[in-house]
């Protein structure tokens, strides 16, 4: 009777162990589970692909997370298989507020995939777009600037040119933070691709200008004014030139080849480079900008008129004064410096 009793006590003093131990083991796991990214700061981390379970564990044990890995990659492993799902590779964003749990359910999702908006502006350069990305996307900029002059990539997209200026365009886009600049260049142009062929493909396959002749057209265009609906008239203006043989004499296509957007003196006119429309005739090489949609379509269907000569009103509206003769032209020109020296004076 007394071995029974005392068999029982043993059972029982096992049972309590046993029930101690594994309430044990479920109290840390669950702190372990819901233990907060350390720190005050949100941290990135990126899961490179094809990275293994056991990699992608212990790149989080780097910034305190997912500790001890012996847990987390057996029960990372459970939960793939648990719920058949993949992982998300990618840059991920994590606060303070997130806990391992976040963090393993973010991983097969993508929920917290850290994804950027980023502005392209109308009209901006290929230097523009390298720091707009370095700035947003905290990529490599001078890697951005060498790909726009690969020859390669020149070669890929059929490119008549030196560089990929004017064909990266100019819109919002969402990337992954960090995301590599081949990546990002390779969206902008198919971005610019995808806009041609819905847009002026069709149109441009009757014109007597190439694509390229087009785009750069249209560059000098949105370089030459703001307001949208004045793009048709100095299309025109432009066009009417090309037909007489006369230079453009476009002052922005001087400040590309100067590598400055700067006031321009009578030496500055007299800067030897093909961009230089004051000095050569015809289109210069190749676009002086990213042009929007608003200034493909002017260069396409330019206004029909007798205007040779504009000059900007000087009056802060952004608007050009338009002249079909020389006098007409110089007495706009006078018209204008009045106007910016009384702005000046202001």
């Amino acid at each position: 009777m007394r071995r029974k009793r005392k068999k029982n006590w043993l059972w029982l003093k096992l049972s309590v162990l046993i029930v101690l131990l594994i309430s044990g083991f479920a109290f840390v796991f669950y702190k372990t589970l819901f233990k907060n990214v350390p720190g005050e700061k949100e941290i990135f981390v990126k899961i490179e692909k094809n990275s293994s379970i056991s990699l992608i564990v212990r790149t989080f044990n780097r910034y305190g997370m997912f500790e001890p890995d012996w847990l987390f990659i057996p029960l990372t492993k459970f939960y793939m298989e648990l719920t058949s799902s993949k992982v998300q590779y990618g840059k991920y964003r994590f606060t303070p507020n997130n806990t391992n749990l976040d963090i393993l359910r973010a991983i097969f999702s993508g929920k917290q995939l850290s994804i950027v908006r980023v502005v392209y502006p109308e009209g901006i350069q290929l230097t523009d777009f390298a720091s707009i990305s370095k700035r947003n996307l905290n990529l490599d900029s001078l890697e951005f600037i060498r790909l726009c002059y690969s020859d390669s990539l020149i070669k890929l997209y059929q490119i008549p040119s030196n560089s990929l200026e004017g064909y990266l365009m100019p819109e919002t886009y969402e990337f992954f933070w960090e995301e590599k600049p081949i990546n990002v260049i390779n969206r902008l142009i198919q971005e610019h691709n995808r806009v041609w062929q819905a847009n002026f493909a069709e149109k441009a396959r009757n014109s007597k200008f190439t694509k390229h002749q087009i785009l750069t057209l249209a560059s000098i265009i949105e370089a030459e004014t703001r307001v949208p609906y004045e793009r048709p008239r100095v299309s025109g203006v432009y066009h009417n030139r090309l037909r007489l043989n006369w230079n453009m004499e476009s002052d922005p296509t001087v400040q590309y080849a100067i590598g400055k957007r700067k006031r321009l003196t009578f030496s500055d006119l007299e800067y030897n480079s093909p961009y230089n429309t004051y000095i050569y005739k015809g289109l210069p090489p190749g676009p002086i900008n990213s042009p929007s949609k608003s200034s493909i379509s002017a260069a396409l269907n330019p206004e029909k008129h007798n205007f040779l000569f504009f000059v900007a009103a000087g009056d802060n509206s952004g608007t050009h004064q338009f002249s079909t003769n020389f006098n007409q032209h110089l007495k706009f020109k006078h018209q204008f410096k009045k106007n910016r020296i009384k702005r000046e004076a202001e």
